[in-house]
C-alpha cells in the first residue's frame, strides 16, 4: 500500500497537466471531510491521493461520454468507497456513509451543499 501510495505522490508532482481545479477540488473535498470527521494528518494525505485520483478518472469518463463510460463510473464509484474505508474506522467511515446520503439528498432537491464530502455523485445523472 505504501508502494502505491509513493507513486501516486511522485506522479502527482511529476505531472503538470493536473488542472489546478481537480486539485482544488480534491483539497477542498479532503479538507471538508477531515474536518467533519476528525481524521488525522496520514489519513488525510491518503485520501486526498484518493480523491485526487478519482477526480481525474472522472473527468476522463465523463469526456468519453458514453454507456460504458457511465458503468466505469459507477464500478470507480464503488472501489473508492471501499479505498476510502481503508483509510478510516468505523466510526468515521458510518458518518462519512451518513453525509454521503444527506448531501446526495439534498443535491437531487436541487439544493446548495455547504460543505459536501463528496463530490460529483450524480455527475452522469445530471446530464
Amino acid at each position: 500500500m505504501k508502494k502505491l501510495l509513493t507513486f501516486a505522490l511522485f506522479l502527482i508532482m511529476g505531472i503538470n497537466s493536473y488542472s489546478q481545479t481537480t486539485l482544488e477540488r480534491a483539497r477542498k473535498m479532503t479538507d471538508n471531510m477531515a474536518q467533519e470527521l476528525a481524521l488525522t494528518e496520514t489519513q488525510k494525505s491518503d485520501i486526498y491521493n484518493l480523491t485526487l485520483n478519482r477526480l481525474n478518472t472522472l473527468a476522463q469518463l465523463k469526456a468519453k461520454n458514453d454507456k460504458q463510460s457511465e458503468q466505469s463510473y459507477l464500478i470507480e464509484r464503488r472501489k473508492f468507497h471501499s479505498d476510502v474505508h481503508q483509510f478510516m474506522n468505523n466510526e468515521q467511515y458510518k458518518k462519512w456513509e451518513q453525509l454521503r446520503t444527506q448531501h446526495i439528498r439534498m443535491q437531487k432537491d436541487g439544493k446548495k451543499v455547504q460543505n459536501p464530502v463528496i463530490d460529483d455523485e450524480l455527475e452522469f445523472m445530471n446530464k
